[in-house]
């Protein structure tokens, strides 16, 4: 499992995102969980996330995409 470099969005505590091949990122944080499609960049599931929540999610994974993919495309080989 691949467990790129962002760690805080501002919320009450630190997200934990991470993502599998052919799967989209998963962010949990306490007891909620989303997951997001990267390209296009789409909200797959919430559970327990505020929408502002999700936009600031979805904000922080759309400015550090850089980050994100550089260790999904050396894990998953594309």
């Amino acid at each position: 499992m691949i467990r790129p470099g962002i760690t805080s969005c501002g919320l009450e505590a630190p997200l934990n995102p991470h993502f599998d091949c052919n799967e989209p990122v998963h962010v949990r944080q306490e007891h909620r969980t989303c997951k997001f499609w990267i390209e296009p960049l789409n909200l797959c599931k919430n559970h327990g996330f505020s929408p502002p929540e999700l936009t600031n999610i979805r904000n922080l994974i759309q400015g550090h995409l850089p980050i994100i993919l550089e260790p999904w495309h050396e894990h998953c080989g594309e």
